[in-house]
This record gives C-alpha cells, structure tokens and sequence, in this order.
C-alpha cells in the first residue's frame, strides 16, 4: 500500500505540471497586428564544417520577405569549404567573417558576429537548419512590438527510425517545458536555432561574460542572465519553424544531450528544483509502477487503473501543443516515448548528478 500510494503521488505530481505548465500552450495566441515592425534585424549563423548546410540555408534566408535585414555568417575554424563559400557570396547583404580564436563552443563566433551586427535586433540560428517558408523573419520580427526576447522553436525533421522518433519526441517535450515555463513567467532556457533579442540588451548583461568559463551555454545561460530585465515572449507560429535533423544514431544523439544538460547546473535555483521535480516524478511513476505490478493482486490492478486514467488525461492535454509543434503524429506511441524517455533520463542521470564543468582552455 506505501508503494502504491507513493506511485498515486508522483502521477498526480507529474499531472500538475500538465494541467498548470503544458497546458499553457493551448491558450497561447498569435500576435494579430497590422502594424508591423520596420526595425532591421541582424541574422547571425555560426558554422564549423558543414558547407552543405549553408548552401541550403543562405538562400532560405535571402528568400525572406523582410525588406530590413542583413546575414552575418561567422566560421569557426572550419576544415571544409566552408569559409570558400562564404566569401564566394558575401556582398552588402551577406557578411562573411571568420572567428578569432579556435577555442571550444561557439561563443566567440557568436560573440563576433553580435559585434559586427548593424541592427539592434539579433535573429541567431544554426548552419544546419531550415527555415519553415519564407515568413520566419517577419513572423518573428511581429513579435519585437510587445517582447524584448522572443523564444522560437526549432524541431526535427520527420524520419522513419526510431531514434529520429524519439529525438522529435525528446524535442517536443523539451519545447513543451521551456515555451510553457516562460508563459507562466519561469522562462529558464531558449534554443540557438531559433531565439531573437536585442543587441542592447546582450550588452546589458556582458553578453556571454558570466557564463564565458562553459563551452555552451549561448542560448540557455544567456537567458538565464537576462530573467528580470527584459519581457521574454513565445512564438509557434509554424511559419517561424527552424528545422534541423537529428543525430542519425543514439551514440550521437547521447554525445548531443550530454553537452546541453552540461549548463544546467547553472539555472536558478527555481528553475532547478522545478525540473528537477518533473525528471525525479518521470523516473518515479514508471519505478513505482513496475514495483506495483510485480506486487500483483489488488496493487497491479489499482496500479494498471490510476496510470491508465493518468496516461488518458495527459494525451488530451498534449494533443493541441503537440499538434501546435507538428508532433500530433507521435501522439499514437506516447506511452511508448514516454517509457523511452524513462529510460533515457536513466541514461542521463549520471551526467546531470555529476557534472564535470567544460572550461575553455
């Protein structure tokens, strides 16, 4: 009975942050102005060896249908033909320059092409994505006349293999937490492939000052520094998708994830406890369930009954957010990801208990 009332609390904890934070998701509006904003805006892409990409994603971008901005294209010590390219097609529009220095992450190439920006907007995004249309800058732009930071979104393209399904179901979830935290006001982290700010307001708080001792960091850390100085706003509109693809086998993919959990040891102490309450609730239910079923008798059976119910209310208040982040297809396998996923924080825990800080050297 303790364990089955244990396994009763952590489900109703986990269904609290469905019913207060994802849920969110679903009321969230569109901006609906006529008046749209001429400010320019400086588009910044950072790139180490991935030319293929960039011959994709530089016509993308001058495709868009905003009159006012410009493309600035930072190499960071490419060993492809990378920086070839880029010189090729740098004119008035497209600035092509190459970082100072070859230490690791993508701060200083950031950094740079922040420096050499023109206009107090800053769009960053990643050699290896596409946007969704040519609207993603005028989309975003909309934005700027009510936020001064506008967190975009970023998914995966669709594939056949189960790690390309559960990379978009890990997407999902991590969009899901960190779009519905900033609606209600706890926003903690937003993804470089698609985050818009001010130039200002970067200098504000030293840009990557704070946090410079970690190779990542660029975009989480960076809001992190910025929680109480500016209005930090969302945007799903699907024309403002960045896509990207995921990491084709789960080596890569864990290599991936460890590097992004590296920061986390360094949100606030509100923003680690609220997360690390939800990964502990995850981890717990499926644990707790096992033991229940294992148990037998009238413990399995309440135990199957409580998380049939739980997994049936928490599909309904996923299916508009997901369908909103065009992931209603993973809707069918959500009990399936969401044991995935248990496993995969399993996985993980080892890197997010003990975490041995990456300093530039």
């Amino acid at each position: 009975m303790i364990v089955f009332f244990l396994f009763v609390v952590v489900i109703l904890i986990r269904l609290c942050y469905h019913l207060y934070f994802f849920r969110a998701l679903s009321a969230w509006k569109a901006i609906d102005t006529k008046e749209e904003t001429k400010e320019g805006v400086s588009i910044v892409v950072c790139n180490k060896n991935n030319a293929n990409g960039l011959k994709k994603l530089v016509p993308a971008l001058l495709n868009q249908v905003y009159d006012n901005f410009e493309v600035i294209l930072v190499d960071d010590f490419s060993s492809d033909e990378s920086w070839q390219f880029m010189r090729s097609i740098a004119n008035s529009k497209v600035i092509a320059i190459q970082a100072f220095t070859d230490k690791p992450g993508k701060k200083v190439a950031l950094s740079q092409g922040i420096a050499q920006a023109k206009h107090d907007w800053i769009l960053v995004t990643d050699a290896d994505c596409l946007p969704d249309g040519n609207q993603w800058v005028q989309t975003m732009m909309k934005y700027t006349n009510k936020y001064d930071v506008v967190l975009g979104y970023g998914p995966n393209q669709k594939a056949l293999d189960f790690v390309h399904h559960f990379a978009r179901f890990e997407t999902t979830m991590t969009a899901l937490q960190y779009l519905t935290f900033a609606l209600k006001d706890l926003p903690y982290m937003g993804v470089g492939r698609n985050l818009l700010y001010r130039k200002s307001l970067y200098h504000e708080v030293g840009g990557f000052a704070s946090h410079n001792h970690l190779s990542s960091g660029d975009d989480d850390l960076f809001i992190q520094s910025i929680i109480g100085r500016a209005d930090i706003g969302i945007c799903v509109e699907q024309s403002t998708f960045m896509y990207s693809q995921s990491k084709g086998t789960w080596k890569e993919f864990i290599q991936q994830k460890i590097r992004h959990v590296s920061t986390a040891t360094s949100y606030s102490s509100a923003s680690k406890f609220l997360l690390a309450l939800l990964s502990f609730s995850h981890v717990s239910s499926w644990i707790l369930l096992i033991c229940c079923l294992i148990v037998g008798g009238k413990i399995g059976l309440y135990a199957s009954i409580a998380f049939l119910v739980y997994c049936l209310l928490t599909v309904v208040n996923v299916y508009k957010p997901f369908r909103m982040l065009g992931s209603s297809d993973l809707l069918s396998k959500f009990v399936f990801m969401d044991f995935a996923f248990f496993v995969y924080y399993i996985i993980m825990s080892p890197f997010i208990i003990y975490h041995k800080r990456q300093v530039w050297n």
